[in-house]
């Protein structure tokens, strides 16, 4: 298995996952689990690391699904191709391994995990730090499972404007300091009604940000690919008149990684009314 799929894995568990230790009756089950309202991921996590997956009931909004591994052997063989990437779930990781090899309790383990759990909006900051592909894998993971694209519309003076966020929200503000690192932006903290923790949320708006987020996420991303191509990065191409190198680089980016997608009309020529379709 490739590096990068264990890193974009364990970005994704990080956000959307559960590592810990179950007490049933007088024993206690190991549980290693990503739950997400995309059928997408479900197949990618089943293709890679085996498990099952199935579709869980909702009283509210999207219909999600819950991808999961049991078996002591299947959870080991998962955990140490993840534990080298993952960043947020680390000790629960180690501690649910020490378990499985006998030299670990088990109550004291699932007490211990239940304590780090607690600790995640207190980590603050993260040192600044080189960045590999393999950071790269893992940030889209996290994206993916935490994070938003948005695009808003609006008509003012005969013009088409278009207002662009990417934001990632996250009780832990460690793994939001590598997106601030990377791309720019800010890290708010959000308040939240009643017992509920607070959480950090970082964002960024500008044209030239949100380009550099995007082309650098873009080769891993899984869930939010399709949202990254139309609803941001199109956007920019075509409100951008003025560089035609940096237009025409953008859609050579997007012809690569949505081969659906055809370009029609000349990008070197004045006026140029080039389309995308797919």
């Amino acid at each position: 298995m490739k590096d990068k799929t264990s890193a974009y894995a364990a970005g994704m568990m990080d956000a959307d996952g559960c590592i810990g230790l179950y007490k049933h009756r007088n024993t206690y089950d190991s549980v290693v689990q990503v739950t997400n309202c995309d059928r997408r991921l479900m197949n990618w996590m089943v293709l890679h690391f085996g498990g099952t997956y199935k579709k869980i009931k909702v009283d509210v909004g999207q219909e999600r699904f819950v991808w999961r591994i049991g078996s002591a052997s299947h959870v080991t063989k998962v955990l140490e191709l993840l534990l080298p990437y993952l960043r947020l779930k680390t000790n629960q990781a180690k501690d649910l391994l020490g378990v499985i090899a006998g030299s670990i309790d088990p109550g004291e383990a699932a007490e211990r995990i239940k304590g780090q759990k607690l600790l995640y909006g207190s980590v603050e900051t993260e040192t600044p730090r080189e960045f590999n592909k393999l950071d790269q894998a893992y940030l889209a993971g996290f994206l993916d499972g935490e994070g938003t694209i948005a695009l808003s519309k609006s008509f003012f003076n005969n013009k088409n404007f278009f207002a662009r966020e990417v934001s990632v929200t996250n009780e832990a503000r460690s793994v939001l300091d590598s997106y601030v690192q990377l791309f720019g932006g800010k890290i708010r903290k959000l308040k939240l009604h009643g017992d509920r923790r607070d959480c950090y949320r970082w964002s960024i708006h500008s044209k030239k940000e949100i380009e550099k987020c995007l082309l650098y996420l873009l080769p891993y991303l899984i869930i939010k690919r399709e949202k990254a191509t139309e609803h941001a990065i199109v956007p920019i191409v075509f409100q951008d008149q003025r560089h035609r190198s940096r237009r025409r680089r953008l859609l050579l980016e997007l012809m690569r990684y949505r081969p659906g997608f055809q370009r029609i009309g000349n990008m070197g020529c004045p006026g140029d009314q080039s389309v995308l379709i797919g």
